[in-house]
C-alpha cells in the first residue's frame, strides 16, 4: 500500500517512521516485502472501460522496479502490463482494490514468478524476453484477483486456482495482443495429459507429476465449459464468483456452483444437469475418454459410445475397475456440408451413458468431425469410411483453411494415437497424414513431428523404418524449403517448426541437410585449436554421428575425452549422449561400451556409465549392449553387482527391455535360459523384459505388415511420378 504519512523517529536520530495505508483484507500467504535500491518506472493506468451497462474505472498505479542497467530492456513489459491490467479488470468486471501494483525484476531469482498482494516478483529474464511476455504478465497480474482478492480455501484447492488463472489469462491475452493465435498452445498441454492418462498405471514412475497434470486437466475442463456453456455465460459466472467471494476463500465447488447458477439463468446447461456433475465426472478420474462414432450411412444416423482410452501395451481393454467409467461429454459436430467452426453448441451430451444414438446427420457423401478444435479433452474414433472422407478432403482442400489448424492437428493426433493403441487400422491413420505434403502451419506440424518420432522408435530395427524415413523426406521437403527461403523473417513458432523439420529430415538422411552439418563438422576438425570454439550447433552432432564416417565419430570422442575443464558439464554430457545414441555403425557403439564397461579408465565414471545406459534407446545401441552382456556376463556381473556399484539391474534392463522383434525375443530368451538363476536381483527384470518384448512382438505382428504395405504403395506411386494418393485400404 502507498505511504500515508512519514514522520521523524523520536528515538533514533536521522530515521523516519513511515505509516502506510491500511491493506484490504488478505491471506497471510499473499504478504511479501522487497527492500532494494532499484529504480522504478511508473505508469498511470487510469482508464475507463464500459462492461455492458456498468462503468469501470481502472485507477491503479503500476511500477516496474529493476537494476538501472536493464531498465531500457523493459520497454515491452511497460507497454503490456497496463493493457493486461485493464483487460483483466474488464473481463472480471471488478476493479482491483489495491491502489498500486509493483512488478520487480529480481536478479539471481530462480523460482517461478511470485504474485503477492500488489507485488509481483519476476526473474529478470522473464521480463526481458518478449516471446511469452504477454502470457507471463497477464497470468501473474490475474493472480491479484484469483488468488489474492479471492483465495483458495486450502492447499487441496490450489489446482482450481491455478487452472482458473491459466485459462482466463489465455482468453484475456488474446485481447491484450490480438496477433496471438487462438488454440496455439492446446497441444502443448494435451500431449502430456493423453500420454500419462493413457498409461496402464498413471503416475507409476513419476508421482510428482500428478499435481501439475491435475491443474492441466482442470484448465481443459474450464476451456470445455467456456465453449459449451458459451463464453458469455462462463464470464458472467466467474464474475459472480469474484463478487460473492471477494476477501474470502473459495473452493472448487464454489466455481462449479457459480457457473451452474449463471448457465441456468442463460439456458445453456443441459437439463437437469449441474456443472458440478459435469466437472466431477472428469475430475474424479485419472483417465480420459475415447468416443467412437459408427455411422449408419443409409439412415443418416450414428451410434456413439464412450470408453476409457488406454494407449500403453497391452491393449486389452480398460484395467479392472475401470470398465464402467463414463463422463459427461459434449458432442459438438461439424459436418462437411456446413463447415462452421464458430458455433460450438453441443448437438447432444453423453450424460455418463455408454452409448447414445444420433439422427439427422448429413448424407453419406459428407464427413463429420466430432469435438472440433479439441473442445473437450477426449479422442474421437470414426468408422473407416468417415476417416477416409476426411483424409481425401484434407489432401484436396486442406490448405485453404476451411478446417482450422487446431482441428487438423487433432485429426493427426487422434488417428495416429488410435492406431498405436490398436483402435484404428494404420491404413486409415497414415491416410490422414497425406495432406501434410502441403501443410505449413506450425500448429498442425507439432503433433505430426511427435507422432512420426514415436512411430520410428516403435518400428526401430525393422526394414520398414527406412521406408518411413523416405516418406518423411517427401512430405517435409515442401515446408522445409518454404521456411528456408524466409528464414530471416520467421515468427517464433515458425522458427521452432523449421528446427523440427530440419531435425526430422536430418534424422531421415535428407542429403542437403546431412551435407551441411558434415561440412560444419569438417571445419571443426580442421581448426588449429578445436577446443577454442565449436562452429556447429550441438543439435547437429547427432546427424554427423549417424550419417558420417568413423573418423568424424572418433573426432567427437576425442573432444569428449579432452573436454575443456572450464566448459559447461551439460555440454559434455550432451556430446556423450550423441556419441552413444546416434551412430548407425555398431562399431562405434561397441567400442565406447567396451571402453566404458570392461576397462578401468579415469575419463568415464560410474555416473557416466549410468547416463550411457539411460540413453541407449535405439536398436544399434541396445543390441550392442546385449551382445556385450552375453559375451562378458561373468565379468560384468562381478564388476557391477556390488554394494558399491548397484548398476547391475540397470545394465540388465537397458540390455534386454527394448527389443521389438521375434529375433530379439529369441536372443533374450536364450540368455535367460542359459543363465537361469544367475541374474540375482535382476531376475525379475529379465522376466519383465521378456513380457514386454512379447507385447512388442505382438504389436509388430499386428501392425507392421499394414504399415509396410501402405508405405510401399505410396513410395511406388511417387517413384512412378504419379501424384495421386496410394490406394486407401480400409480397415
Amino acid at each position: 500500500m502507498p505511504v500515508r504519512l512519514t514522520e521523524p523517529c523520536p528515538s533514533e536520530s536521522g530515521w523516519v517512521w513511515d505509516h502506510f495505508q491500511s491493506t484490504p483484507p488478505m491471506s497471510t500467504f499473499s504478504l511479501a516485502i522487497v527492500i532494494s535500491d532499484f529504480q522504478s518506472v511508473s505508469i498511470n493506468t487510469t482508464r475507463t472501460r464500459i462492461q455492458r451497462t456498468v462503468l469501470f474505472v481502472v485507477n491503479n498505479s503500476l511500477r516496474i522496479w529493476s537494476r538501472k542497467e536493464i531498465a531500457p530492456s523493459l520497454h515491452t513489459a511497460l507497454r503490456i502490463a497496463p493493457k493486461a491490467l485493464t483487460e483483466i479488470t474488464n473481463y472480471l468486471a471488478m476493479p482491483l482494490p489495491v491502489p498500486k501494483i509493483d512488478i520487480v525484476a529480481l536478479p539471481g531469482y530462480t523460482a517461478i514468478p511470485d504474485s503477492n498482494w500488489g507485488l509481483i516478483i519476476f526473474k529478470e529474464g522473464d521480463l526481458t524476453i518478449e516471446e511469452f511476455l504477454v502470457k507471463h504478465l497477464t497470468r501473474e497480474i490475474m493472480y491479484q484477483w484469483i488468488g489474492n482478492l479471492v483465495t483458495p480455501h486450502w492447499w487441496s484447492e490450489v489446482h482450481i486456482n491455478k487452472a482458473l488463472v491459466n485459462f482466463i489469462s489465455r482468453v484475456v491475452s488474446l485481447k491484450v495482443d490480438p496477433t496471438l493465435i487462438p488454440n496455439s498452445g492446446i497441444w502443448t498441454k494435451n500431449y502430456p495429459l493423453y500420454y500419462e492418462y493413457g498409461r496402464n498405471q498413471p503416475y507409476k514412475n513419476l508421482p510428482s507429476q500428478k499435481p501439475p497434470k491435475t491443474v492441466t486437466k482442470t484448465e481443459l475442463i474450464l476451456r470445455m465449459l467456456n465453449w459449451t456453456l458459451s463464453g458469455d455465460t462462463f464470464q458472467k459466472g466467474i464474475q459472480q464468483l469474484i463478487g460473492e467471494r471477494q476477501y474470502k476463500t473459495f473452493t472448487q465447488d464454489d466455481v462449479w456452483s457459480s457457473l451452474t447458477e449463471q448457465a441456468g439463468m442463460d439456458g445453456t446447461l443441459p437439463e437437469p444437469a449441474t456443472v458440478n456433475q459435469i466437472a466431477e465426472s472428469w475430475m474424479k478420474k485419472e483417465r480420459l475418454p475415447l468416443v467412437t462414432v459408427k455411422r449408419d450411412y443409409e439412415k443418416n444416423a450414428a451410434e456413439i459410445s464412450q470408453t476409457v482410452f488406454i494407449r500403453d501395451l497391452p491393449q486389452e481393454g480398460p484395467p479392472p475397475g475401470e470398465e464402467n467409467f463414463t463422463w459427461w461429454i459434449p458432442l459438438v459436430i461439424v459436418q462437411q456440408n456446413n463447415l462452421n467452426f464458430t458455433d460450438m453448441k453441443p448437438a447432444a451430451w453423453m450424460k455418463e451413458e455408454k452409448k447414445i444414438n444420433l439422427n439427422n446427420l448429413p448424407p453419406s457423401t459428407y464427413f463429420i468431425i466430432v469435438n472440433p478444435e479439441e473442445i473437450g479433452p477426449f479422442l474421437v474414433n470414426y468408422d473407416p469410411t468417415n476417416w477416409n472422407m476426411i483424409a481425401n478432403y484434407l489432401e484436396k482442400y486442406g490448405i485453404n483453411e476451411q478446417i482450422p489448424p487446431a482441428t487438423r492437428a487433432k485429426l493427426i493426433h487422434d488417428s495416429l494415437n488410435l492406431a498405436y493403441s490398436g483402435k484404428l487400422c494404420f491404413n486409415s491413420a497414415l491416410n490422414m497424414t497425406r495432406f501434410l505434403i502441403h501443410e505449413k502451419d506450425p500448429i498442425v506440424w507439432q503433433p505430426a513431428f511427435n507422432m512420426f518420432d514415436h512411430l520410428q522408435r516403435h518400428i526401430d530395427g525393422s526394414e520398414t523404418v527406412k521406408k518411413l524415413q523416405s516418406y518423411i523426406k517427401i512430405i517435409l521437403r515442401n515446408v522445409y524449403t518454404h521456411l528456408e527461403k524466409m528464414e530471416s523473417s520467421l515468427t517464433k513458432s515458425q522458427e521452432r517448426m523449421y528446427k523440427s523439420a530440419k531435425s526430422a529430415l536430418c534424422n531421415a538422411g535428407y542429403e542437403p541437410c546431412v551435407k551441411e552439418v558434415r561440412a560444419q563438422w569438417r571445419k571443426w576438425m580442421e581448426a588449429e585449436d578445436p577446443n577454442s570454439g565449436v562452429p556447429i550447433h550441438q543439435s547437429n552432432f547427432c546427424w554427423v554421428f549417424k550419417w558420417g564416417t568413423r573418423e568424424e565419430w572418433e573426432f567427437g570422442l576425442d573432444r569428449y575425452i579432452n573436454f575443456p575443464a572450464g566448459h559447461k558439464q551439460s555440454d559434455k554430457y550432451y556430446l556423450l549422449k550423441t556419441l552413444i545414441s546416434c551412430p548407425n555403425d555398431s562399431w562405434n557403439v561397441e567400442r565406447l561400451l567396451n571402453y566404458t564397461m570392461l576397462h578401468s579408465n579415469t575419463t568415464l565414471t560410474e555416473g557416466n556409465t549410468r547416463f550411457i545406459l539411460s540413453v541407449l534407446s535405439n536398436e544399434i545401441g541396445y543390441t550392442a549392449l546385449f551382445n556385450l552382456l552375453a559375451d562378458n556376463f561373468d565379468a560384468i556381473k562381478r564388476r557391477y553387482d556390488t554394494k558399491e556399484s548397484a548398476l547391475w539391474d540397470n545394465i540388465v534392463s537397458a540390455a534386454t527391455r527394448n527389443f521389438k522383434t521375434q529375433d530379439g525375443l529369441d536372443m533374450v530368451t536364450e540368455l535367460f535360459v542359459e543363465r537361469q538363476g544367475e541374474f540375482g536381483s535382476a531376475e525379475t527384470i529379465m522376466e519383465q523384459s521378456l513380457k514386454h518384448i512379447k507385447q512388442e512382438v505382438k504389436w509388430n505382428e499386428d501392425n507392421l505388415p499394414t504399415i509396410d504395405q501402405w508405405l510401399d504403395n505410396y513410395l511406388s506411386s511417387q517413384n512412378q511420378g504419379d501424384n495421386k494418393k496410394p490406394p486407401a485400404t480400409e480397415g
